[in-house]
C-alpha cells in the first residue's frame, strides 16, 4: 500500500482524527508516520526486530512525498539512521545492514523530488555527516574497539556507583562511632608522626650525599656520551644480536596473532544465533 501514488499523497494532509496524547504529533500524516515508526522501534527493545524491515520499506516507500516535515520528525529519522548504525546493532545480524539502506532510501528520496520543502531534515543530515563519514570507512576492527569502549564505560559507571554508595554507608558508622575512641585514635596517630620525624632527620644528611653523588654520575655519563663520536655504542649497550631480533620480531607476531585471535573472540560474542561478523562481510554490503 506504501507504494501506491494515492497513499503518498495523502501523506501531505494533516491528520483530522483525534488521537491518543502518545502518538498525537504535530504536522502532516507523513509526520505521524514517521513518528509511528520511531516509537515502535524505540520503544519495544528489540522484540518487533522481524518488523522492522517492512516498517523502513513503508517509510522508503512513501519518503517521496514528504513535504515540510516538522523539527521533530526530522530528528528522529536522523535517530533511527544513528541507532542501525551503531556498531553493537550493525554487527549483531547479517541482514541489520539492510536497514540502513532503507534509511539512506529515505533520505535519497527526500533530498531528490523535496529538497527545497524539508529544510528541517537537510540541517540534521548536515549536522551529522559525521556519522556517515564514519560509516563509509567503518571497519570490523574499530566497530569492536567502540564496543568494548562502550561496555568498559558502563562498567567503570556501575563500579563508580557502587564505590560511592560504599563511601555514604561508611561515613555513617564514622559519624555514629564512639567519640572516645575517635581521641584515641587521633592520639596514636600523633605519637607515630613524632617518631617517625626523629628518625627522617638523622637520615637527611646520608640522603641528601647519596643524591648528590648521583646526580654528578649522571652529568658525568651524560659529558661522557656528548664527546663520543656518533658511530661509537656506549659501554653495556651494544647493539642487539641477530639472536634478540628474531625473538623481538617473534614477540611482535605473536603479539599480532593475539590481537586477531582476541578480535574474533568478541565478534563471536556480539553475534546473534550462531552469527560471526568478518571484515568480508562489512566489505561486502560497504561497497553494496
Amino acid at each position: 500500500m506504501s507504494a501506491e501514488p494515492s497513499f503518498g499523497l495523502k501523506l501531505t494532509k494533516p491528520v483530522r482524527p483525534r488521537l491518543p496524547a502518545k502518538w498525537n504529533a504535530a504536522g502532516t500524516a507523513g509526520d505521524f508516520m514517521i513518528n509511528a515508526i520511531y516509537s515502535i522501534v524505540a520503544t519495544t527493545s528489540g522484540t518487533l526486530n522481524s518488523l522492522y524491515p517492512a516498517l523502513l520499506i513503508a517509510l522508503a516507500n512513501s519518503a517521496p512525498y514528504f513535504k515540510d516535515l516538522t523539527v521533530t520528525a526530522s530528528a528522529r529519522l536522523i535517530q533511527l539512521f544513528k541507532s542501525f548504525s551503531n556498531p553493537l546493532f550493525l554487527l549483531a545480524d547479517e541482514g541489520h545492514p539492510r536497514l540502513l539502506f532503507f534509511m539512506l532510501e529515505v533520505f535519497n528520496a527526500v533530498i531528490l523530488h523535496h529538497l527545497t520543502e524539508n529544510a528541517n531534515l537537510i540541517y540534521g543530515i548536515i549536522s551529522s555527516h559525521k556519522v556517515f563519514e564514519d560509516l563509509g570507512t567503518f571497519t570490523l576492527a574499530r566497530g569492536l574497539r567502540e564496543i568494548k569502549r562502550v561496555q568498559q564505560a558502563k562498567e567503570e559507571q556501575a563500579h563508580k556507583t557502587e564505590g560511592d554508595s560504599k563511601g555514604k554507608a561508611s561515613s555513617r558508622l564514622e559519624v555514629d562511632e564512639d567519640p572516645g575512641a575517635e581521641k584515641a585514635r587521633l592520639l596514636e596517630s600523633e605519637g607515630g608522626v613524632a617518631l617517625t620525624g626523629t628518625d627522617s632527620a638523622e637520615d637527611i644528611p646520608r640522603e641528601r650525599h647519596s643524591s648528590d653523588t648521583q646526580e654528578r654520575d649522571g652529568d658525568s655519563e651524560v659529558l661522557t656520551q656528548s664527546f663520543m663520536s656518533p658511530g661509537s655504542e656506549t659501554p653495556g649497550r651494544g647493539s642487539l644480536s641477530e639472536k634478540a631480533r628474531g625473538k623481538m620480531r617473534e614477540r611482535r607476531s605473536s603479539s599480532l596473532d593475539a590481537d586477531s585471535s582476541i578480535d574474533r573472540v568478541l565478534a563471536a560474542g556480539v553475534g546473534r544465533n550462531g552469527f560471526v561478523p568478518t571484515q568480508e562481510w562489512v566489505t561486502s554490503w560497504q561497497q553494496g
